[in-house]
């Protein structure tokens, strides 16, 4: 039976690459490699600072320049997880998923973790992608291999995912997510013992925009959001899968600082987590992950790499971590400090809870203007938040 054709987001037509460019690339990589030693800092320069079609395109013209294989020739030069970094971002981002999917359940054991970062935190789209990809490289299907290696509710849930039906609804009910309120709450701590299937009912089906208003609304309603909800109620992997699907659909960027802050925190790196978060996410948001890695720790995520990461390995994530158009350089510094404040204060329990209420109200409206998304917010001007903030700290008082 023929598979429908899988749906994607609408992208612009992209530049095509410069061919000269990717061929003297491959020739400063054949030279890095050839004779005795590898110039290691010349690999870095190039791969690094280079697209993924760009590294792909290099492949090809490395064989026809040299007949030779340039994943080959990397790895025969480079070791540890300097060579595991270099070599992944050859991949395509959805075959370094397949990849670490594979290697998440292969041999003995299964490293659950993995397989809650991917399948948890891709859109429906995306995991399509994946199926099809993953099938094509192992010979089954990625539903045949969860079932072999899952069991339980976790089984369950995680299949539920792969399936990739979840809403992406981008407008949230309000009425609808107070009544998952209050099923959340009654499945839960108003409860003796935890109704778990309501939890994965709703958590896995509702969108990204629907999860964040019923976080809102729960906070508002008891005093608490819906982390530490299932941080009372759920154990395990079922309760990081359960917090990773409100993570990401929170703030995708500040899950993925988390992510990071955990591969490099204690002793050691895990190195193979943070590769795996520098591949799939270059390109795509990693500028704004450093902001919320400083936001949340009050300290530069390359600079904090630095102090656990082996030489080459750390001068290859320092390169591919850009600084970017950074989140903060686009705020005014008045608003900046303003949003700081709100956030402090929302999160901050030594706040009473009716002005950690009203910060975080404020904060979701600056919020919104700032991601240029005013057309839900189309009464919002400048004036109408100053007069609302008025309003709000008259009340407080």
């Amino acid at each position: 039976m023929t598979q429908p054709p899988i749906p994607v987001p609408i992208q612009p037509n992209l530049p095509p690459i410069d061919q000269k460019r990717v061929d003297d690339d491959a020739a400063a990589l054949r030279k890095a490699m050839k004779g005795f030693g590898t110039d290691e800092k010349a690999i870095i320069n190039i791969v690094a600072n280079r697209t993924n079609r760009e590294r792909l395109a290099m492949i090809e013209s490395f064989r026809r320049q040299f007949k030779r294989d340039l994943l080959k020739d990397l790895k025969s030069e480079l070791s540890g997880h300097f060579e595991d970094a270099v070599l992944a971002l050859f991949k395509e981002p959805v075959e370094y998923d397949c990849y670490s999917l594979k290697k998440a359940m292969k041999g003995m054991g299964t490293n659950e973790d993995t397989l809650i970062e991917i399948l948890a935190t891709r859109p429906n789209y995306y995991i399509n992608q994946i199926k099809q990809k993953y099938r094509a490289l192992y010979g089954k299907t990625l539903e045949e291999e969860l079932c072999s290696e899952l069991s339980g509710d976790l089984k369950r849930v995680m299949l539920t995912l792969a399936s990739a039906f979840r809403s992406e609804n981008p407008n949230a009910d309000i009425t609808d997510c107070t009544n998952k309120v209050d099923q959340l709450y009654k499945a839960g701590e108003k409860r003796l013992g935890t109704d778990e299937k309501v939890f994965y009912d709703i958590l896995t089906k509702a969108s990204a925009a629907e999860i964040k208003m019923i976080n809102k609304i729960y906070y508002q309603k008891y005093n608490h959001d819906l982390i530490k909800a299932i941080d009372s109620e759920f154990s395990g992997n079922m309760k990081k899968l359960l917090k990773t699907i409100v993570y990401i659909s929170l703030d995708p960027s500040e899950y993925f600082a988390r992510r990071v802050n955990y591969a490099i925190k204690g002793l050691g790196t895990k190195d193979t987590l943070l590769i795996r978060i520098l591949v799939t996410r270059d390109e795509m948001d990693m500028p704004q992950i450093r902001d919320a890695y400083r936001r949340l720790y009050n300290k530069d995520m390359i600079k904090y790499i630095e102090k656990d990461t082996p030489s080459s390995l750390e001068a290859f994530i320092a390169l591919i971590i850009p600084s970017g158009p950074k989140l903060e350089k686009e705020i005014p510094e008045s608003k900046k400090t303003l949003f700081a404040k709100l956030h402090e204060i929302t999160y901050n329990k030594k706040y009473p809870s009716r002005l950690r209420f009203h910060a975080l109200d404020i904060n979701d409206i600056y919020e919104a203007k700032w991601e240029g998304i005013e057309k839900q917010f189309p009464q919002t001007s400048d004036q109408t938040i100053e007069n609302f903030k008025k309003r709000r700290e008259r009340r407080i008082k």
